[in-house]
């Protein structure tokens, strides 16, 4: 599959679920408490990025993410304390010339996943506003190709940081919700030795960012 039918694959699905949380609010007019556990999926759109420090350079990719989250509410009058975790599979893919143009240094995000706080804000209709934070790991691949041919290098890692981010959620019922949310990701340095991966050390820096709708069932 290309990475432009996976985006349409992405956008289409995030267009039905839009539509079909429309039609199941339009019917909904109660509002329960937001307390209790829940699971559900997100798909979306997501840029990744590493920073080169020996080769002076940044490989940006982008592309579709989807995955699941769970978590748990409390809410004491219009306040709404949480906590969410989350993985998405992802195939964000980014490369350039790099090293003097003597090299193509790629880098390929496959894996996000994060364990964050949750503080939301009830307000009218039954929806909530929130910021959410807290630790994040990410799964990267960086390969170097010499431009003259020969063979790659490829060296890959999962580190991890942490997310900040926020969204809104949205009450369907009183067991479904649709959220819309962005997180950002710094996932930390790796370190790669001298000859592990290039001839000198490399310092790599993975940053990613991600923006997704989700569809939760409250238990």
């Amino acid at each position: 599959m290309t990475m432009h039918s996976v985006r349409k694959t992405a956008v289409l699905a995030a267009l039905a679920l839009t539509a079909a949380a429309g039609n199941a609010a339009a019917q909904y007019n109660s509002s329960p408490s937001w307390t209790g556990p829940y699971l559900g999926a997100s798909v979306g759109l997501g840029t990744a990025k590493t920073i080169w420090s020996s080769a002076d350079f940044e490989s940006k990719g982008r592309g579709a993410v989807g995955g699941l989250q769970a978590g748990y509410n409390w809410q004491t009058g219009s306040i709404i304390v949480g906590a969410e975790g989350d993985y998405l599979f992802s195939g964000l893919k980014g490369s350039g010339d790099c090293l003097g143009a003597t090299a193509t240094c790629s880098s390929n995000t496959r894996g996000l996943g994060s364990l964050r706080g949750r503080l939301g804000w009830a307000i009218a209709p039954p929806a909530m506003l929130y910021f959410t934070g807290g630790l994040a790991w990410g799964n990267t691949q960086w390969s170097a190709t010499p431009t003259g041919g020969g063979p790659a290098a490829s060296f890959s890692h999962t580190s991890a940081g942490y997310a900040l981010g926020g969204g809104a959620e949205f009450m369907l019922s009183d067991k479904w919700t649709l959220k819309a949310e962005y997180l950002h990701y710094n996932l930390g340095t790796v370190q790669a030795g001298a000859g592990q991966f290039l001839t000198t050390a490399a310092d790599l820096k993975p940053r990613a960012d991600t923006f997704k709708l989700g569809i939760n069932f409250k238990f």
